[in-house]
């Protein structure tokens, strides 16, 4: 989602001879919408007493709703990375965007001047279940930038991530199964039967190999769980087209993704 104002100046003309050059006529004033944040080293974190100020003052987040009051002044919503070849800021920001009651995570690409050029909205449920904080489901692996989204449900939450070198649309892009947790995948003749499907990453220049962990077991009444089956299974992602793709989706059958 990119946000750009265009002001345009109106003509003055004085005189019947006295005309404007035409490069003047069709001239137009771009707003440069700037984040007031100093940022500063390779990567760093922001506290809400810097980022929210900041977004609200390029538009950039919804106050009415009562998202931001259960956020402390100095908790971290944000966490930012520098490319040292093109010294862009690479910012990934909790908000709430305007509309919306559901919280979001907002990307930002960044010029040294704090001059936004690039922005998407990456968002999944309700809340995201899947994140530990508000800000270590963004990280970076090399020249590759990882963020991640949830699926939320009824005992239920899932965790997928994008790989990418410059901000593209969430739809623009394939995402990586990460793992999921569902308490009422089956139902059981004595016990519900939960899944749990955990990764670890193997991280490759052109390629991504997941490690996963597959496991089915029964939810028992006194809150103790019992594995009934477990599952390991590799799966091989590869970049195509500047998409991850796979050949092993069948790897996935009868699972909750």
């Amino acid at each position: 989602m990119k946000w750009h104002i265009l002001l345009i100046l109106p003509l003055v003309i004085i005189g019947c001879g006295n005309k404007q050059p035409e490069k003047e006529a069709k001239k137009l004033l771009i707003e440069i919408k700037k984040l007031n944040l100093n940022l500063q080293g390779d990567s760093g974190f922001i506290v809400k007493r810097d980022g929210l100020p900041a977004l609200i003052s390029a538009s950039l987040t919804d106050t009415l709703e009562p998202f931001w009051e259960n956020i402390n002044d100095f908790d971290t919503i944000g966490k930012f990375y520098r490319v040292k070849s093109t010294k862009i800021f690479f910012l990934c920001i909790n908000c709430l965007p305007k509309g919306e009651k559901f919280q979001s995570h907002l990307l930002l690409e960044i010029k040294p001047n704090r001059e936004i050029v690039n922005e998407e909205l990456f968002n999944g449920g309700m809340y995201p279940c899947c994140w530990n904080n508000h800000f270590e489901g963004f990280r970076k692996y090399g020249d590759y930038f990882y963020i991640k989204t949830c699926g939320t449900g009824s005992a239920y939450c899932s965790s997928y991530f994008y790989l990418f070198k410059k901000i593209k649309p969430m739809i623009e892009q394939n995402y990586i199964p990460e793992g999921y947790y569902s308490g009422m995948a089956e139902q059981g003749k004595n016990s519900p039967i939960f899944h749990s499907l955990t990764s670890t990453m193997e991280f490759k220049r052109d390629s991504v190999i997941m490690h996963y962990k597959f496991e089915r077991g029964i939810d028992n009444a006194d809150g103790i769980n019992k594995i009934v089956k477990t599952e390991k299974f590799d799966v091989k992602y590869f970049l195509r087209n500047e998409k991850w793709v796979t050949m092993d989706s069948l790897k996935f059958e009868g699972m909750i993704l």
